[in-house]
């Protein structure tokens, strides 16, 4: 979901995380750990990507 360097709504990774019965405090730690995810507020709204190694280097 995130591999794509697309910035995804939180709200939307939260969603399939309870699909699969994972919790969002998981989800936040995890997040947490993986410093290579990126997140930024637009308006009310966060959104998470995990940028291409092109973009990191640019």
């Amino acid at each position: 979901m995130l591999s794509s360097g697309e910035f995804v709504p939180a709200e939307k990774i939260f969603e399939k995380a309870k699909e699969r019965n994972i919790s969002q405090r998981t989800v936040n730690e995890a997040k947490l750990k993986n410093k290579s995810i990126v997140t930024k507020k637009i308006g009310k709204r966060w959104f998470w990507a995990i940028p291409d190694s092109a973009e990191e280097t640019a």
